[in-house]
């Protein structure tokens, strides 16, 4: 079958990671092997609410650095799909932004000898603009040296090759941030290409902004509720799943619980759209 990058988006208590492991349990077939990056440590607390072992085809990666990832993703995980057939295989990622925030902190750490953090760099740099007596501030004109390098970690050695060039799924959690409407760093200022995806929910997923891009699948999930949770779903970007047809997107969509009080989020996107029901590699 076709392979499918999806993320899902949303702030926190929405249900991501509870996606990834409802995934593994109700729609990846057993034989599938499943790889998870574990960016903050909660991958395993979450599983105990579907079962009390990690299932023998899921392997858990407590990869949290640059150097760890690079070494999972090209050691471990690219041989086993070496020559395998589109659809085999999935990896997860809980938190893909944490990926984002360790790609600049590992070049800070390279620059200075790990004694210095990217919070401290970014300082420097904005002391540096107000000594010169700069109007704004900002610390993107002044280290447009380091972005570059940056994002060669981040989408070089870490994203584009996994998405781009690897038969594999990949699901993805990511947090998300309000919309900023007004300041140096309003939204707004960039174009409204991005913005257009992200405001009908009024949130914008966090990480490097092109990722937006990067997934064929995008889904934004809020919990509404005030005394008990209530969820919506809404799907933002999807690839046309039928010719003629074009995405069959939706906004706010609530997400009905079953009798046990959990709702199954890609039942409700594949009935939508058509999208597979179970991640199967093809043939």
């Amino acid at each position: 079958m076709p392979k499918e990058t999806v993320l899902v988006a949303g702030p926190p208590g929405s249900g991501k990671t509870t996606w990834l492991w409802q995934m593994i349990f109700n729609h990846i077939p057993e034989d599938q092997p499943v790889w998870l990056f574990d960016s903050e440590k909660k991958l395993r607390g979450v599983m105990e609410l579907f079962a009390t072992e990690v299932p023998k085809n899921v392997t858990i990666l407590d990869a949290v650095s640059v150097s760890d990832i690079v070494v999972a993703l090209e050691d471990e995980i690219y041989p086993v799909l070496a020559g395998e057939p589109e659809g085999y295989g999935v990896v997860g990622i809980d938190m893909l932004d944490k990926w984002w925030e360790k790609a600049q902190e590992h070049w800070v750490d390279v620059m200075h000898d790990g004694k210095k953090k990217f919070s401290d760099h970014i300082e420097t740099i904005v002391k540096r603009k107000k000594d010169r007596g700069d109007r704004s501030p900002s610390q993107f004109e002044d280290s447009f040296i380091d972005w570059p390098v940056i994002k060669k970690w981040h989408n070089g050695r870490m994203i584009e090759p996994l998405l781009y060039e690897q038969p594999c799924h990949v699901l993805a959690t990511t947090a998300t941030r309000e919309i900023r409407g007004e300041g140096p760093m309003a939204d707004r200022l960039g174009g409204t290409g991005r913005l257009a995806r992200w405001e009908t929910i009024n949130q914008m997923a966090e990480g490097e902004k092109r990722n937006d891009f990067r997934f064929t699948t995008i889904l934004g999930v809020q919990n509404i509720g005030l005394a008990k949770p209530e969820y919506q779903a809404t799907l933002i970007k999807d690839r046309t799943r039928k010719l003629g047809k074009p995405t069959n997107l939706y906004v706010r969509q609530p997400l009905i619980p079953d009798d046990s009080g959990i709702h199954d989020l890609w039942v409700e996107f594949s009935s939508r759209t058509g999208a597979p029901k179970s991640l199967e590699p093809s043939g």
